[in-house]
């Protein structure tokens, strides 16, 4: 028999999200995309750069979570 997940923890994470995550804070995220030279943006991007780059073989990546793309082009 397969038991029922305790959904309190998904209520509270949703909880959060929607005080947290209101129209204001969306505009305000899409903003901070315009500025793809500040070093919150680039340093993780040059991470990530430097991951894919220890392959040695082409990548082929599903991308399944949440968001704007905004270090794609790394």
């Amino acid at each position: 028999m397969i038991s029922q997940p305790d959904l309190k923890f998904y209520k509270a994470l949703a909880k959060t999200a929607m005080a947290d995550y209101d129209h204001d804070a969306a505009v305000a995220y899409r903003a901070s995309d315009e500025h793809t030279d500040d070093p919150g943006h680039t340093d993780l991007g040059f991470i990530l750069a430097s991951v894919c780059e220890q392959f040695q073989r082409l990548l082929t990546v599903l991308d399944l979570g949440c968001g704007c793309g905004r270090y794609f082009r790394f």
